[in-house]
């Protein structure tokens, strides 16, 4: 058993960028990213949430490659925390989200390095749009209504006498 603590992050080429959280169906997953030109193994390398490992890792991701982790449903839709170690159990990279952005939804870096919510694109280069705060609805109170006089009940009708249908006339026999 492993158990490391590293809040530091240190640099390194193979990086976090897109995790799905919330799939229609199948497993969340977590896309790691090398950003060199070389290889990189990331062998004893782990992917942590807010309550531990994840998954180990033991793979090699190719040259400026994409690679694809199934971590089961292990990541909560509404938030959590992605971390990603390396075999010193130094922090390579992290990113938390506080929302449920929605069911395919993905959340991953954009062009600019910035985080953003995504069309999910697995092994691929991402297609997100920034996620900015949505602004918060002030309601001032407003003038209390001034009550005004209630209506003064009318008198009420008496009913008249009912009609009371007459006798039909009987039909006659013709002879």
């Amino acid at each position: 058993l492993l158990l490391c603590f590293s809040a530091k992050h240190i640099f390194a080429s193979v990086v976090i960028n897109e995790i799905l959280p919330h799939p229609s169906s199948g497993s969340d997953w977590i896309e790691l990213y090398n950003t060199e030109a070389t290889s990189s193994s990331i062998q004893n390398w782990t992917l942590n949430d807010a309550t531990g490992i994840v998954k180990n890792l033991e793979n090699e991701v190719s040259a400026s490659a994409y690679f694809v982790v199934s971590v089961a449903n292990r990541l909560n839709n509404n938030g959590d925390i992605v971390i990603l170690k390396n075999s010193n159990c130094e922090t390579v990279d992290s990113y938390s989200y506080n929302d449920d952005f929605g069911i395919d939804i993905s959340i991953g870096k954009m062009s600019n390095n910035e985080w953003g919510v995504c069309t999910p694109t697995p092994n691929n280069p991402n297609s997100c749009t920034a996620v900015t705060e949505l602004p918060t609805l002030t309601v001032s109170p407003t003038k209390s209504p001034t009550p005004t006089n209630s209506l003064t009940p009318t008198k009420t009708l008496t009913p008249t006498k009912t009609l009371t249908p007459t006798k039909s006339p009987t039909p006659t026999k013709v002879p």
